[in-house]
């Protein structure tokens, strides 16, 4: 067989998208041309054989052995894209530089810069992608470069500079830079150009204007449908392509806080099974985000994020996409009662992700549920020994899980302690809590000692009324009235229209002083005739104030309505009588045994023959009383000599007598 036959026949395997046939048909054209009497004059079609074999098995997936075919080949920069292509990431970043240390032309130069930075963003280095990116379109933008850079690409026309510009936006947005991609002149807006108002919704979306995304996002799906259209693509196609798209558009809509809508979109997408799982992966967890109580198919969610702790498909998403699923993952295993499972995941994740402070909350929350409050306490320790910034409001966030922890154990003098040297001791609402663990404690003393020392530190006047009004209620509930009246007096002064304040002081006064408590009323009645109109019918339509008994009260009457709905008899559901076919209102009812088999059915029973009542019950002495009458003793008459004949019922058999078997002879 000539080789321009073999060279023909790879193309066509090649145009029908039938790479593997291609790959082996290239291979046995190689193998052909290396016999002894081909070698002559098929050095360049042995060459061609060899690159064609090799961008069929990169085509169709086989990585491994393009990757080991390279080197033969030496093609470095299809060993590295294969490498890349089979996830093995960091051999193919070593191949990558090792190239780009050696001299070579631009038009060499920008394929494997492209390749540099791709490999970089799957790898999660996002800064050192959009480096990348950015020298790459700095050097494009040139104009002596742009001649160059076409020929690089391939193409004379815009495409290829699409593709790029759409890269760059992507790595700039996820690596915290959308700013400065939305300040450049990139024109990704322009019409047709879906894949790259796509990545400008999302620098928009990371900068907080979700109107302009969503205005964007409309764009880009009908420009996306209209290509693909003219493309000849099917319905389904277009349909999978879209869902990217649409997801996006329910993130915004999720984030405006029209979730019904949000949801609907969401299962508008799974409905038409998308092909990326990664995507569905997403979606679901967004879904599953969005439920506010609804109630789901969580475990059917499960299934679906499970590739975001899984290898291949997980390396899709971007670093944080894994770590929100991951997490989103764990709380529905949790709400499911898979604790182990949650935890088994939590800790993987955290694997990839050492220093993320929701992961450690996640797992410290999973092993406070199991009540293992040491090792929560020791994963928290180890965290917050690591931490490198102890400034930061991380640290604070650690803080108060160690203490939380320590509550949870019963620990509390050692919550009471981590509190008071945490980087955030003076704020209200660390005054108030450690206040009020002293007072669940049974420590008042120590307690009104803390706020007073912590009044008297206080320099913002905020701060010291809310100090104040703390201690005073804190009088009031331990009976303290006349120190209560005190503190609030001294607060009306500064708020002198405060409502809740002179009845507060009212009600400690009616214990010391009637008179003053009486004066003071009259004040606490003018300032409410003198304030807001009370809607009477409004009141009286609202439901009362819950109360510490009324929790334990709603759940009797709940438990009492399900006794009484129990005891209701339940409706018998009339169920639709099947006829028989071409059956008619006049016609005669239909037998109600017609499903029966004829010997089950009332009219089709053999007649019964009516037998006497011989050889029933026990085994020879069925006799009735009336049988047995002339053999009782007392109806025989006394004196007489005449012989009682004894009567034998016909069960009976005389001793000896065998019976007669009923089998027959063969």
């Amino acid at each position: 067989m000539s080789s321009d036959r073999t060279l023909d026949e790879v193309r066509s395997l090649f145009k029908n998208g039938e790479f593997i046939p291609a790959a082996s048909r290239a291979k046995r054209g190689i193998e052909q041309l290396d016999r002894p009497e081909n070698r002559a004059g098929s050095v360049t079609i042995r060459d061609v054989l060899k690159k064609a074999q090799l961008a069929a098995l990169i085509l169709a997936g086989r990585n491994t052995e393009a990757a080991a075919l390279a080197p033969a080949v030496d093609l470095c920069f299809e060993r590295a894209y294969s490498l890349y292509n089979g996830n093995e990431l960091t051999a193919a970043l070593a191949d990558i530089q090792k190239l780009l240390s050696d001299k070579m032309t631009p038009e060499n130069e920008m394929p494997l810069k492209q390749l540099l930075a791709q490999i970089h963003y799957r790898m999660g280095s996002y800064s050192e992608s959009a480096e990348v990116y950015e020298g790459i379109y700095s050097r494009m933008t040139e104009p002596r470069r742009t001649r160059i850079w076409q020929r690089a690409s391939g193409s004379q026309s815009g495409p290829s500079l699409e593709r790029l510009q759409a890269n760059l936006c992507a790595a700039f947005t996820v690596s915290g830079r959308s700013a400065e991609v939305l300040s450049m002149d990139l024109k990704l807006d322009a019409e047709g150009n879906y894949t790259g108002a796509y990545n400008l919704s999302c620098a928009l979306i990371d900068a907080g204007d979700l109107a302009g995304a969503k205005v964007l996002l409309y764009n880009a799906i009908d420009w996306c449908r209209a290509v693909l259209e003219r493309e000849e693509y099917s319905q389904e196609e277009i349909e999978d392509e879209l869902a990217l798209y649409r997801s996006q558009l329910a993130f915004i809509l999720q984030s405006t806080g029209e979730l019904q809508q949000a949801k609907d979109e969401y299962l508008n997408i799974l409905k038409h099974k998308p092909t990326d799982r990664s995507l569905v992966a997403v979606i679901s967890s967004n879904l599953a985000s969005a439920r506010d109580g609804e109630k789901m198919n969580l475990l059917d969610i499960l299934k679906k994020m499970k590739v975001s702790v899984g290898e291949g498909q997980s390396l899709r998403l971007t670093q944080q996409q894994r770590r929100i699923v991951g997490m989103n993952r764990c709380l529905i295993q949790h709400e499911l009662g898979k604790i182990e499972d949650a935890l088994l995941d939590v800790r993987r994740l955290r694997d990839q992700f050492p220093m993320d402070v929701d992961l450690l909350l996640t797992e410290v929350a999973l092993l406070s549920h199991e009540k293992k409050y040491e090792v929560a306490k020791e994963r928290t320790v180890q965290f917050q020994v690591r931490l490198s910034d102890p400034s930061a409001g991380v640290s604070s966030r650690v803080e108060l899980a160690l203490a939380q922890i320590e509550l949870m154990s019963g620990a509390f003098d050692n919550a009471i302690e981590i509190l008071r040297n945490s980087g955030i001791a003076r704020k209200p609402g660390t005054l108030a809590t450690v206040a009020s663990i002293l007072e669940k404690s049974g420590k008042i003393s120590e307690t009104i000692e803390y706020l007073n020392s912590e009044l008297q530190r206080s320099s913002s006047a905020e701060l010291g009324a809310k100090l104040q009004e703390g201690l005073a209620y804190l009088y009031q509930r331990q009976q303290l009235h006349a120190e209560a009246a005190e503190v609030f007096s001294n607060l009306l002064s500064n708020d002198p229209g405060n409502v809740d304040l002179l009845g507060a002081l009212v009600h400690s006064l009616s214990w010391v002083n009637v008179g003053e408590a009486e004066r003071h009323a009259l004040n606490l009645q003018a300032l409410i005739d003198s304030g807001e109109e009370i809607d009477v019918d409004a009141l009286e339509s609202s439901p009362p104030p819950s109360r510490p008994g009324d929790k334990r009260l709603r759940r009797r009457l709940a438990e009492k309505s399900d006794e009484t709905q129990a005891e209701k008899p339940k409706r018998k559901k009339k169920k639709k009588k099947r006829l028989p076919k071409n059956w008619g209102p006049d016609d005669p009812p239909p037998d109600p045994e017609r499903w029966l088999p004829k010997s089950l059915r009332s009219s089709n029973k053999k007649r019964r023959i009516k037998r006497i009542d011989i050889g029933k019950g026990s085994q020879g002495t069925d006799v009735t009383s009336r049988k047995t009458d002339h053999l009782d003793v007392a109806n025989t008459a006394v004196g007489s000599n005449t012989p009682t004949a004894a009567v034998v019922s016909e069960s009976q058999r005389p001793r000896g007598a065998k019976k007669k078997s009923n089998r027959r002879h063969r």
